[in-house]
């Protein structure tokens, strides 16, 4: 089993991490009571006032990886996971998931 404990200051994480024990520390999500899923899956459920459905994630990763290329003056390489991570560092919604 894993133990979950919210940090909400330094100071906190300090003290949790001068603690003797094998602990890992993973960085969490902003909002506690998200599932596991990624930046992209998040926005891209479309709601309707009878229900919803999820946009293309392969095609809206498409979209914002040439819109980012564009933008930020890069050329698409065989590195991809490097400039999503890229995209994901300046908040754009990617297919990684940080865990």
């Amino acid at each position: 089993m894993f133990e979950s404990t919210a940090i909400t200051s330094w100071s906190e994480f300090s003290q949790w991490a001068e603690r003797p024990s094998d602990s890992w520390c993973f960085r969490g999500q902003h909002n506690a009571t998200w599932g596991l899923h990624t930046s992209l899956d998040r926005v891209q459920r479309v709601q309707y006032k009878r229900g919803h459905h999820y946009r293309d994630a392969i095609e809206d990763q498409k979209y914002l990886l040439n819109r980012f290329q564009e933008h930020a003056g890069l050329t698409p390489t065989d590195d991809l996971i490097s400039q999503l991570a890229f995209m994901q560092h300046y908040g754009v919604p990617t297919r990684l998931l940080d865990w």
